[in-house]
């Protein structure tokens, strides 16, 4: 597997890539959001990707996926979504994929407590998905800012701890920049610049319930 977001200049901090690698990219929430959509078309070059989606409504577009499924040569049909509604519901859902190839998990924490001193609430979450990677499952998660601090993921330390690789995105001049936050094989930081036209340049959302469609 040469690629894994299909975003080159991405997936160039990122490289090598290994089973059972847990990756995060994290940072404004509509640039997390476009790269989260051309992943999962990437991926689905590969095998079989599960998607486990963290939302009280919209944002994941379907179109969008197809859209970069046939710009990158991808495979439709290898993408499976669930969607989990309450905080409660989301470590079942990692710990019950069998026979993907990746797994992107988009949002996953956020129903976080407001104040630190509760973060021990989330400790489910963060040990189902380092238990998952003992599956050789190579998992993305795409993540947003703490509420709690600035320039940090949500998640706490525990949740920092697990993660092989992160990467934080932000706007920069008529793209992002990807900073390379944490990397087991290399030093840190590094910074590379993605155009807008990587994300899929002109991303139309269509304003519909899109996830109806997936359910």
């Amino acid at each position: 597997m040469d690629n894994l977001t299909g975003i080159e200049s991405l997936d160039s901090l990122l490289r090598p890539f290994n089973k059972g690698e847990i990756i995060e990219i994290y940072g404004n929430w509509n640039i997390v959001l476009s790269i989260s959509h051309v992943t999962i078309a990437s991926l689905s070059r590969y095998g079989m990707v599960g998607v486990i989606y963290i939302q009280d409504y919209g944002n994941l577009d379907p179109y969008f996926i197809r859209k970069m499924v046939k710009i990158l040569r991808g495979n439709f049909d290898n993408i499976y979504i669930s969607r989990a509604f309450r905080r409660y519901d989301i470590p079942d859902l990692i710990k019950g994929v069998e026979g993907l190839d990746s797994l992107v998990i988009i949002d996953p924490y956020l129903f976080s407590p407001t104040s630190p001193l509760n973060y021990k609430l989330l400790t489910p979450i963060t040990g189902a998905i380092k238990e998952n990677s003992s599956k050789g499952i190579i998992t993305i998660i795409f993540n947003r800012e703490t509420s709690l601090g600035r320039f940090l993921p949500e998640g706490g330390k525990f949740h920092h701890h697990i993660l092989h690789s992160i990467v934080r995105v932000i706007p920069y001049r008529n793209g992002v920049e990807a900073v390379l936050i944490k990397h087991y094989a290399k030093s840190v930081p590094k910074a590379s610049y993605i155009s807008y036209k990587e994300l899929g340049d002109e991303r139309l959302w269509v304003g519909q319930h899109l996830l109806q469609e997936w359910l």
